[in-house]
This record gives structure tokens, C-alpha cells and sequence, in this order.
């Protein structure tokens, strides 16, 4: 597709949200709870990658010259980035606004057609989706699909050219098998118990703000969002008390009736998680209250329930916080390292060798020091995982990169070659190949030689031009 129709379809992409904010947001608050800033982020935040792309496509879709070898030489190398083609772009429930429009954004600056399969579940949101993006944009190369499982399944025994799917784990590996029988590249935005780490050295309080925040945004149910906390035990009673203190002046006395506290996208999710809760009932600590009938599940803090027990064992996605006391750096790092990589980690320290000693020895998605969740908006940065927690990522020029295909072009003239080239290859032709591969291997030191001189022959000169001048 051209620039000007991918450019076309990004303008319309921005004024369908500036025109339905408000039914969007609406069906946030029904499927989630959603509190009021994370409506406003969730149908707005993704503006910036809209204009970002707008101002910077033409530079992104341009042609990019590289070097040639000696043995091309003369030659014309360049990268020329092209679309994929068709992109299925599976959206989740949790955000289920900007998870559609932030790839989205770079599957059509790539210039690809896509079908899009929002989620059935949060479906308040999926049936705005469905009814006002066929007429803002071009629906003979951008299609909703609405459905749950079966019509998921069926989208993906078809010959897609690239999908990309958000979601859990699990899925992700069923989505990944189906797309190697057509060997279909994947991009995989997943999950994971993401750990987090609060250093001796760190203030506790101003920490905690950040950490229940990025916790129990959206009731926890967020893909970034820490999974369970290891903090230095010397600082645990302090923090554990911060905790329960900050979750009160968040939600109030009875979270239940804040209208800043989430809800539980699900009923069966509710079920999930209330039997995590009393699987480490006696660990419980603050919360643990459910309403299944409401969805509502309590901010709930446990400290150091089982390694092995229901709320270790599987991503929570909801309001719970594992906490365990840790003896030092090393010991947390044992623990995350003895799990698979996360898609994200967070530190909070002001001891500088203790957070490079922990991003130099473990791994993950990405990383946040002294913050949660924020590194996933940052422009500049790819956003994905690692292993278990995902592959491929997006996210400013990132999104643009993985939704093309960079192919590789050399362009020669016709002239006469050199006779050394082709067979047969004498001896002679042999030791004058040889010397080629000699050449090129000092080629590094003869370029600075060459430069050497040259700003000595320049300097020389200056320095005779003004002698005879003076």
C-alpha cells in the first residue's frame, strides 16, 4: 500500500477515537471498572504513537543505503523495507483499546492488510470496536472478526503472512504451533510472574506509592504488572505495613465502593483467583475478601505463601501480592533466576552495583528502576518478552520494524568482471583471490592510514598556503 494510504488510514485510526472517546470509555467502565485516568490512557494514550508515526513514516519507509565489499565493488547495497502482506492481529481483554491500536499503528505504517480478532470477553469493548472501525477505515484491507475460541481457531489454520497475538502463555504456544504449519512469523506479547525487588537501601515509602499503583491498577490485571515482590528482609515489616497503608489511602476502607478500584474482567476469573486465595488463606494478610457475583476481588497482600502453592505457580492477573522476605541481592536473584523469564522486572534501590548486578544477571522483557509499568509507554523503548514471555516487540519506530520485512538489495552494472572470478580457477586466479581476501582483511588499518595522510597532506598544505601569503 502507499505512504499516502497508510498515512490516509492513520488520520482516520485518530479521529474514530476522537469522535467515539466517550462510548469507548463507557465500555471500559462495564467490562472492567475502569477508573477514570486509565479510561483517559487506555482511549487516548496511543495519540502520541499516531503522530509520532504521521511525522516520521516518510524516514521509516526510505530505502537504507549500507557498504559493499571489495569484492561487489562497484556496487549499490541497500535495505528497502516492504510490508509482510496479511497480519492477524489478536487482541486481549485486559486492555483491549490500546492492544489493538498500538500494533496496529505499525502493521499499517508497514503498509500490511490485517484482520483484527478483538477478544469475546471484555464485550462491551469488542462491540464498540466492531461497529465503528468499519467506518472509519478501509475495510477492504483493514476487517474486524468478532467471535470467541472457534473462530479464533479457525482464523489460524489460515495462510496468514505475520500474526501477532497478546495474551497468555499458554495460547501463545497454540498460536505459535498453528502458525508453523504455514511457517508464519509470530510476534508473541505474553506474560509471567513478573518479580519484583526492594532493596535495604531504598526509601520505603516514596517505593510503595509506585508498587501498589502499578500492582492493583486495573484490579492487577495488567501484563506488566509485578506478580510478587522480594524485599530485603531488613525493610519487610516497613514495607508490609507502607502496603496495607497505601491501599486504604488508594481505595478506602472498603475498596469495593471505590470508583478508582477495578473489577475482575470474568466470573470464571473470579473463581481462579479466589481459589488461589484460599490455597494460601493463612497467609493472608490484608483483603481476601470476593463477590463473585459482583466480579470484585479485594487488593490482597500475602506474605510468604509456598513456593509451590496455587498463587506461585501460575500468573495471577488479579489483585493478589505475594510478598517474601529476602536475606539479600543474591537470594532474590537465585529466585528469579529459578523461574522462567518474565516480561518484566522491577528494582527498586539507590545502591547503583546492586541494580546493575541485578540487570546484568538476570533476564526479561524489559526493566523498570524505582517505577512500575511506565518503561511499557516509553516511545523510544521496544516493549516485549523474552523466552516464555514473548518474542518480537513494539512501540514507536520498534512497531514500524516489526511489522516489515527488511529485504536485502545489491544492484551491479553489467561492466566487464575481473578474469579471477570464474572458473577454472588456475592457481594464478587462486593466489590473486587469496590476496583480495588479504587486502580485505587489512582494509580496516589501510582506511586509517589513508585518513592519516590525508590530514597530514591537508594540514601540510594550510600550513604552506599561509607561509606564502604572509
Amino acid at each position: 500500500m502507499s505512504v499516502d494510504w497508510r498515512k490516509r488510514q492513520l488520520r482516520q485510526l485518530k479521529k474514530l477515537f476522537e469522535d467515539n472517546a466517550a462510548a469507548f470509555k463507557e465500555a471500559l467502565r462495564m467490562d472492567l471498572h475502569m477508573d477514570p485516568l486509565l479510561q483517559s490512557a487506555e482511549v487516548e494514550g496511543f495519540m502520541e504513537d499516531i503522530d509520532l508515526t504521521l511525522n516520521t513514516i516518510d524516514e521509516w519507509v526510505a530505502s537504507e543505503r549500507v557498504g559493499v565489499p571489495l569484492t561487489v565493488f562497484p556496487g549499490k547495497a541497500q535495505i528497502v523495507k516492504e510490508p509482510y502482506g496479511v497480519v492477524l492481529l489478536i487482541s486481549p481483554w485486559n486492555y483491549p483499546v490500546s492492544l489493538i491500536v498500538r500494533p496496529l499503528v505499525g502493521v499499517i505504517a508497514a503498509g500490511n492488510a490485517v484482520i483484527i480478532k478483538p477478544s469475546e470477553i471484555s464485550e462491551n469493548v469488542s462491540r464498540v470496536v466492531c461497529s465503528t472501525f468499519p467506518k472509519y477505515l478501509d475495510t477492504n484491507l483493514i476487517q474486524i472478526i468478532s467471535g470467541g475460541p472457534r473462530e479464533t481457531q479457525v482464523l489460524l489454520q489460515e495462510p496468514f503472512d505475520k500474526i501477532c497475538y497478546t495474551g497468555s502463555t499458554a495460547v501463545g504456544k497454540l498460536v505459535m504451533k498453528a502458525a508453523a504449519e504455514h511457517l508464519t512469523p509470530v510476534t508473541l506479547e505474553l506474560g509471567g510472574k513478573s518479580p519484583l525487588v526492594v532493596d535495604k537501601a531504598v526509601n520505603v515509602q516514596n517505593a510503595v506509592k509506585r508498587i501498589i499503583w502499578g500492582k492493583f491498577a486495573n484490579a492487577g490485571q495488567t501484563c506488566v504488572a509485578p506478580d510478587y515482590a522480594l524485599i530485603h528482609k531488613d525493610r519487610y515489616e516497613e514495607f508490609l505495613k507502607a502496603a496495607k497503608d497505601c491501599i486504604t489511602k488508594y481505595y478506602g476502607e472498603n475498596p469495593k465502593e471505590s470508583a478508582d478500584f477495578g473489577r475482575v474482567v470474568s466470573v470464571r476469573h473470579v473463581r481462579r483467583l479466589q481459589e488461589m486465595i484460599e490455597d494460601s488463606k493463612d497467609c493472608v494478610v490484608c483483603g481476601g475478601e470476593v463477590d463473585a457475583e459482583e466480579r470484585y476481588v479485594a487488593p490482597t497482600l500475602l506474605s510468604a505463601p509456598s513456593p509451590s502453592s496455587k498463587v506461585m505457580s501460575d500468573e495471577i492477573f488479579g489483585p493478589l501480592f505475594p510478598l517474601f522476605p529476602v536475606a539479600s541481592i543474591e537470594e532474590a536473584i537465585q529466585i528469579i533466576n529459578s523461574r522462567p523469564k518474565p516480561l518484566a522486572l522491577y528494582i527498586f534501590s539507590s545502591n547503583t552495583e546492586n541494580i546493575d548486578r541485578i540487570i546484568k544477571t538476570t533476564s526479561s522483557g524489559g526493566v523498570g528502576v524505582n517505577e512500575t509499568v511506565l518503561h511499557n509507554i516509553c516511545r523510544g523503548l521496544p516493549f516485549g518478552g523474552v523466552g516464555p514471555s514473548g518474542m518480537g516487540a513494539y512501540n514507536g519506530k520498534f512497531s514500524f520494524s516489526e511489522f516489515s520485512h527488511s529485504k536485502a538489495v545489491l544492484q551491479r552494472s553489467l561492466g566487464n568482471d575481473p578474469g579471477f572470478r570464474f572458473p577454472p580457477y588456475t592457481p594464478d586466479k587462486v593466489t590473486m583471490l587469496q590476496r583480495i581476501g588479504l587486502l580485505r582483511t587489512y582494509m580496516g588499518t589501510i582506511k586509517k592510514v589513508g585518513f592519516g595522510l590525508l590530514v597530514l597532506f591537508t594540514a601540510l598544505a594550510i600550513q604552506r598556503f599561509l607561509s606564502q601569503n604572509k
